[in-house]
């Protein structure tokens, strides 16, 4: 048996690849023309160093309904493969190999093309929509706030004020017998 050794400048270098919650992402994949007819492959790791194939070209439907937010594509012409993930969650910020499997004669063994580390950013669009939705809250608020605050000083610079025999001054809503009022009228007509 013979082994080859592929000299890449990519080697052991993981691509970071960034990505929103709830986007749909699609990590792309290279591989040399002597894979074409190969089965292509998708395998995580994740923190912990487990290993776990997500999805491959073999299959006709995905495993689970969890792999279902996951496809597989393959583009021979342009020897390219695809991972599309849709709704992306933050379970998915983990190392995607790609690559393919090779069987010669009796061993079998995978080759990885590609290592993406997804990082997911979750909350940046969320904190802003609750950033604005609370500065618009606030605005308003406060819009409602002066708009009653100048009611209220118009409507009590609108209201006669009355004074009472010491000169006091009265507001009609106090509680006043209608004599000392009739002669305030009375006293401050002449």
């Amino acid at each position: 048996m013979n082994l080859k050794v592929r000299n890449d400048s990519s080697c052991g270098v993981s691509k970071i690849m960034t990505a929103h919650l709830g986007q749909n992402i699609t990590i792309t994949c290279k591989y040399p023309g002597e894979y074409e007819k190969n089965y292509k492959y998708v395998y995580t790791v994740d923190d912990e160093t487990s290993v776990k194939e997500i999805i491959n070209t073999s299959e006709v439907l995905p495993k689970t309904t969890e792999n279902s937010r996951f496809s597989i594509s393959d583009d021979r012409s342009a020897k390219v493969f695809s991972l599309n993930i849709s709704n992306v969650k933050e379970a998915d910020e983990v190392f995607y190999l790609l690559g393919v499997w090779n069987k010669v004669e009796a061993v079998g063994y995978y080759s990885f093309f590609t290592e993406i580390q997804l990082h997911v950013k979750g909350s940046s669009v969320i904190i802003i929509r609750v950033c604005v939705c609370v500065t618009l809250l606030l605005i308003g608020g406060c819009t409602l706030l002066i708009i009653y605050t100048l009611r209220h000083k118009k409507t009590q610079a609108n209201m006669p004020s009355f004074r009472n025999k010491e000169n006091k001054k009265l507001n009609p809503d106090n509680n006043t017998d209608s004599a000392s009022v009739n002669e305030n009228i009375g006293t401050s007509s002449i």
